[in-house]
């Protein structure tokens, strides 16, 4: 296959472009999901191709190919020279050129995700759905899936990189809507998964907080009460919710192509600014937000990105100042930066973007007691329900699913709906103290058009902020 690429490469350098990259995408699937312990669907499914990318003068162009062959893929290369001549007209893009790199990275499951028993996934996930009705059988939906790949990815650049990827993900995902007549309807949506073999999910511990959850939605209907009062309260917010905020209030905004305007008809505008870099404190002292490719096991895990840049951890916020922006080659170029390897793709036939990995709060040394010993008057937000954001990633709410009442450092009884309402700038900086209980959630990141999705993770430990807005 690398035959290939590099003959994509040099037909493109070939036809006039001076700049060339292409990529080969071999990936496996096998999806199932249950509904109320009822298979609802099922899928096994693979695809492979080729995508070339080129610039010619100062214009872009791609194309893919699902046919392997040498002509085919001469022909793939000319098409994506002839789309970059097509945008030649007002172009001004280039790219940051980099020295080659040659590698291969894979990552061995015990378990292949794909090629296994389906019938005893299917076995586990109906007793696992027979266990969270029998814990609470209110709960009238019950939504539950596993989704297993293997992804083989090469890279072949003009510059001479040549890399290969191949790496296995399993993803388990639960959806619960639990409704009492009397006391209204609570849901729970979750999932866990990682760049591993189907013995990872052992570590994750599914069963058990499914179950749990299921437990949860049914004491909040039992025993939640409305906030007796909205106004300003310190906030104890966890790590599954500080994971959510800093994929959507510092991930997406710092992707510097959100930042420069391309993102702006798609997926919103950010609230930063080019000159802000390096240079303006956004949030307080104790927060540093990271964005980590290099984590094993999680589901953003790369050694180097689509652009055959070398993946490294990457500092967005740093002591509550804009330390980096994520940058793939050509916006490290208009930027005069160096590309710190942010380069992503759902797969072949799509042109790679500035895209996060692992997005998390930086931990600190609290405990959880720690956190609320001196907590007067508070909310402790575990888990939440629902959440919006603005398109410039500013405004932004989050619906409390399980969360409690605090008074003088006591975690007191359990709420129903609280909101916290609050802008980026307000929360970074109210944030004083921050936990050592780091936790990751998975999620599937979505951008561009048309729409990418790639594996994420996102995180953060529990943090303290003071006086925040809940209703």
């Amino acid at each position: 296959m690398e035959d290939l690429l590099e003959l994509a490469v040099q037909e493109g350098l070939k036809n006039g472009a001076k700049y060339a990259e292409a990529k080969y995408q071999n990936a496996k699937l096998v999806h199932l999901e249950l509904l109320n312990g009822k298979i609802r669907s099922s899928s096994l499914n693979a695809y492979r191709g080729i995508g070339v990318r080129v610039l010619v003068d100062k214009s872009f162009g791609f194309a893919s190919t699902n046919v392997l062959t040498k002509e085919s893929v001469i022909e793939c290369a000319q098409k994506a020279v002839k789309m970059a001549r097509a945008n030649s007209k007002g172009g001004v893009n280039t790219i940051e050129r980099t020295r080659a790199y040659k590698d291969t990275i894979v990552v061995k499951p015990k378990i292949d995700p794909v090629n296994t028993d389906v019938d005893d996934i299917i076995k586990d996930l109906k007793e696992l759905d027979k266990r969270i009705l029998e814990t609470e059988q209110r709960t009238s939906m019950r939504v539950l899936g596993y989704t297993g790949a293997v992804q083989e990815r090469g890279y072949v650049n003009s510059d001479g990189s040549k890399i290969t990827h191949i790496i296995p993900y399993v993803t388990v995902y639960r959806f619960f809507t639990t409704i009492d007549p009397q006391k209204g309807v609570l849901q729970r949506m979750q999932s866990e998964g990682g760049s591993s073999g189907l013995e990872y999910l052992k570590e994750l511990e599914i069963e058990k907080k499914a179950i749990e959850d299921a437990k949860v939605l049914g004491k909040i209907l039992d025993q939640g009460e409305k906030l007796k009062e909205a106004g300003y309260y310190d906030v104890i917010i966890d790590g599954e919710i500080t994971g959510l905020i800093s994929h959507e209030s510092c991930g997406h905004p710092f992707e510097a192509d959100r930042i420069l305007g391309r993102e702006a008809a798609q997926g919103g505008e950010s609230y930063l600014k080019v000159d802000m870099l390096k240079k303006e404190k956004i949030g307080s002292d104790v927060l540093s937000i990271c964005d980590d490719p290099l984590i094993e096991k999680s589901l953003g895990f790369y050694v180097y990105d689509e652009e055959g840049v070398p993946a490294r951890k990457r500092y967005l916020i740093k002591n509550g100042v804009v330390e980096e922006f994520l940058l793939n080659k050509e916006y490290a170029a208009k930027l005069s930066l160096k590309s710190n390897g942010s380069a992503r793709s759902t797969a072949y036939f799509n042109e790679p973007l500035i895209r996060m990995a692992n997005t998390y709060i930086e931990p600190g040394d609290y405990s959880f007691e720690e956190l609320i010993e001196d907590v007067k008057k508070g909310v402790y937000f575990k888990s939440y329900m629902e959440w919006n954001i603005d398109d410039r990633r500013w405004n932004q709410k989050y619906g409390g699913l399980e969360a409690y009442l605090i008074e003088n450092g006591e975690i007191k009884g359990l709420l129903r709906g609280p909101v916290l309402e609050v802008t980026t700038g307000q929360l970074y900086k109210s944030i004083d103290a921050v936990g050592k209980d780091l936790k990751f959630e998975a999620g599937n990141c979505g951008k561009g058009e048309p729409m990418q999705g790639v594996p994420v993770w996102f995180g953060g430990p529990t943090v303290r902020a003071r006086n925040l807005w809940i209703k």
